[in-house]
């Protein structure tokens, strides 16, 4: 209504309403200026018309508004040249919304009828709205990497330089961080407080491990030596013990057990202490499985619950296996072995037996101990493995220090091999495996199969 009112005032002559009765000149000038007023008032969605019963409209002939000529029937269906004034309406033709309204000239010489695209259909709005949100979410994520860089090039830059200066921080087997210690000074004003509290814990990490270690010291030499020889000292006092009395015969019969106890639990944990150091000490080398046997069985052979034992070959060809050859240190691996024999010694019946399967291929060995115990559940095998970690099963009444498979798990794989357990095939127990690859030097062997014990 305000552009109607508008578009009268401009056809007027200074604003008064032209006259009713025109010269052919003076209708001729009206139509022209009529035209021109409705070409500035009109647009590519919206048009402005004269509609004048008795006579054929006025259209404005600009180019944007050639669009709404493109189908008749939709200046028919908004009035193309209806008389009178036309209250505001919105319709629909061919899935798209138009509105339409009209206003009389108050010099009488026509209607002014509008009509404008809208263009707000579901359609048109689903796409709008989807290209909105895609628009939307694509302006988020580029803000997002822009800010990223701008964080990673200015912001974050200096704290990730502390971050990989502090990741290379690692004790060598001293205890002392030495020259890989932060700087304090090369760090921003704003990172130095987090670099000097970093760097006092690791001075206090360092005076911890030091202490560590003369304590690792001490536990080797000042413990290891004596019991030793305690152990040593008991077993030639058995041999010839035969003249004692039972009870004193029993004595150092209890001695000899609780020495070598000892002594294993003061080897662990100096084995354990010297893993998280780097600095165990192995002397790698490549020898033939009998020669692992032939170790084990020597050592087996003096221990009281020897007789247990079920050393077996599982092979068709016993000579290719015995003449497999693995890259170990023979020492540990042994250790290991008996590590593993003696945990299933301790969780099964004293009737029962222990079974030492050794087979191989053509790229590993096997060295598996299987006992008759209640077994390992799935959720402990893997936490068995760890220090002091006894497992769900474990009883007080059954003596253990909980590192012993924590060892022969370092040991093991400071050798390049591994240990897991599974369930006993036989239903009740556990099958604990010692897997190492096969040696790059191995050679087959056809010395005579070694008797199992």
């Amino acid at each position: 209504m305000a552009t109607a009112e508008s578009i009268g005032v401009l056809l007027s002559d200074q604003g008064q309403p032209p006259k009713k009765i025109l010269t052919a000149v003076e209708e001729a000038a009206f139509e022209e200026r009529v035209k021109r007023v409705m070409e500035d008032f009109s647009a590519a969605r919206v048009m402005v018309w004269l509609s004048r019963p008795g006579k054929p409209p006025m259209f404005p002939s600009s180019p944007s508004v050639q669009g709404f000529f493109a189908n008749p029937k939709l200046l028919e269906v908004a009035g193309i040249n209806s008389p009178g004034m036309q209250k505001p309406r919105a319709f629909t033709f061919e899935g798209e919304t138009y509105f339409t309204c009209s206003m009389p000239l108050p010099s009488g010489e026509g209607v002014l009828r509008f009509i404008e695209d809208v263009g707000v259909t579901p359609a048109s709005r689903q796409s709008n709205l989807t290209f909105l949100a895609l628009t939307w979410l694509v302006s988020v994520t580029l803000v997002l990497i822009l800010i990223q860089l701008i964080l990673n090039r200015t912001v974050l830059k200096p704290l990730a330089a502390l971050e990989r200066g502090l990741d290379s921080i690692e004790l060598n087997p001293s205890g002392s961080i030495g020259s890989m210690a932060v700087s304090i000074d090369a760090q921003p004003n704003e990172l130095k407080g987090i670099a000097l509290s970093y760097q006092k814990l690791a001075e206090r990490l360092e005076k911890t491990w030091s202490t560590e270690q003369l304590l690792v010291r001490a536990m080797s030499h000042e413990l290891l030596t004596p019991l030793s020889l305690i152990t040593a000292s008991c077993r030639r006092v058995i041999r010839r013990a035969s003249s004692l009395e039972p009870s004193i015969q029993s004595s150092l019969v209890d001695i000899q057990e609780e020495s070598y106890r000892a002594e294993k639990l003061t080897k662990n944990l100096v084995d354990l202490a010297r893993g998280e150091s780097g600095t165990v000490s192995l002397s790698v080398k490549a020898i033939a499985v009998r020669e692992v046997i032939a170790d084990l069985q020597a050592v087996l052979s003096k221990l009281a619950w020897t007789k247990r034992v079920n050393l077996q070959l599982e092979s068709q060809n016993e000579n290719e296996l015995l003449g497999t050859k693995l890259s170990v240190d023979p020492e540990r691996l042994r250790d290991c072995i008996l590590n593993l024999i003696e945990n299933g010694v301790k969780y099964s019946s004293q009737q029962s037996e222990i079974l030492v399967l050794i087979s191989a291929d053509h790229s590993r060995v096997d060295f598996r101990v299987i006992d008759e115990g209640p077994g390992v559940p799935d959720a402990f095998k893997q936490s068995i493995f760890k220090p002091f970690n006894r497992g769900v099963g474990s009883s007080s009444a059954v003596s253990g220090s909980g590192v012993g498979l924590a060892v022969v798990k370092l040991i093991t794989e400071r050798m390049h091999g591994s240990v897991f357990v599974v369930d006993n095939d036989a239903g009740k127990g556990s099958c604990f495996v010692l897997r190492f690859p096969v040696s790059a030097s191995n050679s087959v062997a056809n010395d005579p199969a070694i008797t199992s014990q």
